[in-house]
């Protein structure tokens, strides 16, 4: 299985933040496509033999690149020094020991994302849309009205994947150390920039804020879909997060690390009439720690 030459730092202790040493290839960027040559348009001036003329093939859209190929472009600004120190200013050292923050090594991978859309989104998806047909691609029209949040989203890669290779229309990042989510804004600008094709009629929202305090921001974006690698979350914090999700009434799908509360899952169950969160499944996705990395998955009871 493929892997990217890149670490994540994640604050939070969840998401995914981009590390590597980028480059852009001189073949990509505004100018990455080619048109066809023009039909002519002038009549042959030889009697046509019995086979017919070849017709000139002209796409209605131009190919679009691989994700991997668009990082190339869109991540230039992160550079091997700020990898160096741990996806971290100088200065920002202190923000990883402070309350509700674990910054950790380690991310799912672009192959590990696509295989969470197939298996975990797209069918909570696909209810929704009404739609039987099963799915055969990440891209489609069953996703379109997920809305997808990455807590801990680092430098927003899990977003701008989200983003670039699904029907998703609209992505949430949630990080709490400036850096990263200064360079998580660029990005999408970036990407914005140079594949508007890609991104056209897409939005991204990048917050810098606290998973605690975060409630109103998925609230007001109507946030349906959670991501979280909480791996070193430690008990108080995975409470704090099992009560930050079912405080939002639109969120429908958790995947995260470490399972839920229990307790105060049931504790919601009994004292509100919202469909609760069951876990639904333990899946495995590639990662750059783990070929197989363990995933909760969580859905709202029919």
């Amino acid at each position: 299985m493929s892997r990217q030459y890149w670490r994540i730092a994640a604050g939070l202790g969840a998401g995914a933040a981009f590390s590597a040493t980028v480059a852009v290839s001189s073949g990509y960027g505004p100018s990455w496509y080619t048109p066809a040559p023009a039909i002519p348009t002038t009549a042959p001036t030889t009697t046509p033999t019995r086979r017919p003329a070849a017709v000139p093939f002209h796409p209605t859209d131009p190919p679009r690149p691989n994700y991997e190929t668009m990082m190339q472009v869109i991540y230039t600004h992160i550079n091997p020094l700020y990898d160096e120190l741990g996806q971290l200013e100088l200065g920002e050292e202190e923000l990883t020991v402070a309350p509700n923050v674990f910054a950790q090594i380690g991310v799912i991978d672009t192959d590990g994302v696509r295989s969470m859309w197939r298996s975990v989104v797209l069918p909570f998806a696909r209810p929704l849309s009404r739609l039987e047909a099963p799915p055969t691609s990440m891209a489609g029209h069953d996703d379109a009205g997920v809305v997808f949040c990455d807590l801990g989203s680092g430098v927003g890669n899990v977003c701008m994947q989200v983003l670039a290779e699904t029907g998703c229309r609209k992505a949430v990042g949630i990080e709490v150390i400036p850096s990263r989510h200064h360079r998580a804004t660029e990005a999408w600008m970036r990407g914005v920039r140079f594949f508007p094709a890609v991104f056209e009629g897409k939005s991204c929202v990048f917050k810098q804020e606290d998973l605690t305090t975060s409630a109103s921001t998925l609230i007001k974006e109507g946030v349906s879909v959670v991501f979280v690698h909480s791996w070193m979350f430690d008990d108080d914090l995975m409470g704090e997060l099992t009560k930050l999700v079912v405080s939002v009434p639109s969120v429908g799908c958790v995947i995260t690390s470490r399972p839920l509360n229990d307790a105060i899952l049931e504790s919601v169950t009994r004292e509100t009439n919202r469909r609760p969160l069951v876990q639904h499944r333990l899946l495995h996705f590639s990662a750059d720690w783990n070929d197989s990395a363990p995933f909760h998955v969580y859905t709202t009871a029919p």
